[in-house]
């Protein structure tokens, strides 16, 4: 098939949080003019997307998901002219905390990060606690990093210029349309039923978020080992106290992070507990322990009160790594999940390749790493 022809292909894409949008705006802005976005809920970004930390995060120890998130980095840097909505993207930086005994590991996984381009270098204890106050200071100490161009952004104005850029180019947003059937002929996807009304198509991305795994089994499709956990966030706050001009810190080794936020912190205790697929809600006894642990590790965390608290789900595989590409059973039928908590940060780069993958001309040594099958080998 040519490439002409494969761009009149219909597409379905089954979800609206930020990997379908992605998809979406990729798709269109290549050519392709026959595209539907179907999302359950009334609103695009209701779920993991609309709760997340929105903070871009390169520093990544996985080198292939490190280079994605890279390239995720560069577009909100240097968007696209004709992008129809401001990103504005922050760096504000990031330091990382790592237990003593890693010194080695980190050391490697920095100059990793350095050959995809990040200025991520180790720093001193001292150092660290100067960009950071809040830091214990001599009473604790930690292999420290800092990565400076990683920052926040206006993720429902990523997820929105998606949106909009895709239906400039004619592709159509449709809310509260849950899929209720997949129709094959021959093991080759031919339509999804959707609020009651067929979508033809020769092309469905799963980009269903915490249930992608579901949608694939309505497809009948290879059963990608899925994880959806939950993870809490918390915002906290002191009217007497600034946090203007600070970076964020995640304490890898204890599992815990703050980034500044309104004048306050998001707080998240990096909970990890696995959940069925559902509108996320939040466990109060782990929100106490998410305000306790917080403090532990930054003591003059007590002064501040908490204002709200949210929870939100992830989908993790076991590798970590993300699922993009064709499905190794039902023709036509292609995955876009397991994002694992990098959803927004590498958003611009699965929504390329994945278009890259359906009109064949992917990198084929990148694609193999996070295809669908590599769980059946």
């Amino acid at each position: 098939m040519s490439i002409n022809s494969k761009k009149e292909e219909q597409i379905v894409i089954v979800g609206a949080g930020i990997a379908g949008a992605a998809a979406a705006y990729f798709l269109s802005k290549t050519g392709f003019k026959h595209i539907v976005v179907l999302e359950k809920e009334k609103l695009a970004g209701v779920h993991a997307t609309g709760r997340n930390a929105a903070f871009a995060r390169a520093a990544i120890n996985d080198r292939v998901n490190c280079r994605l998130a890279v390239a995720g980095k560069y577009f909100f840097q240097n968007p696209s002219p004709d992008f129809p909505m401001p990103i504005n993207y922050n760096p504000m930086g990031l330091i990382t905390l790592h237990g003593l005994d890693r010194e080695e590991k980190i050391k490697a996984q920095v100059a990793m990060n350095q050959e995809h381009g990040l200025k991520r270098e180790l720093i001193s204890w001292a150092k660290a606690c100067q960009l950071f106050p809040l830091l214990p200071g001599q009473d604790q100490e930690f292999v420290a990093t800092l990565c400076p161009t990683d920052g926040d952004l206006d993720v429902n104005n990523l997820l929105q210029g998606f949106l909009k850029g895709a239906r400039q180019k004619g592709a159509k947003v449709i809310f509260k349309a849950e899929v209720e059937n997949i129709v094959k002929q021959n093991q080759r996807v031919t339509a999804v039923i959707a609020g009651g009304k067929q979508f033809p198509c020769q092309v469905l991305i799963n980009a269903a978020g915490a249930w992608a795994g579901k949608l694939g089994q309505m497809a009948g499709a290879f059963a990608v080992p899925l994880n959806t956990c939950r993870r809490h966030l918390l915002m906290i706050k002191d009217d007497k106290q600034s946090t203007q001009g600070l970076p964020m810190v995640w304490n890898e080794a204890s599992g815990v992070y703050l980034k500044p936020e309104s004048g306050g912190f998001l707080l998240s205790p990096c909970d990890q507990e696995e959940i069925e697929p559902c509108d996320s809600p939040v466990d109060q006894k782990m929100v106490e322990g998410a305000v306790a642990k917080g403090i532990n590790h930054f003591p003059a965390l007590h002064t501040y009160s908490l204002v709200r608290a949210w929870s939100g789900i992830r989908t993790l595989t076991p590798d970590e790594r993300f699922v993009v590409g064709p499905d190794p059973k039902v023709e036509g039928f292609y995955w876009l999940a397991g994002l694992g908590g990098h959803g927004v940060t590498v958003s611009p780069a699965i929504g390329s390749l994945l278009t890259a993958i359906i009109l064949g001309r992917e990198d084929k040594k990148l694609a193999v790493r996070l295809a669908p099958n590599r769980f059946a080998l």
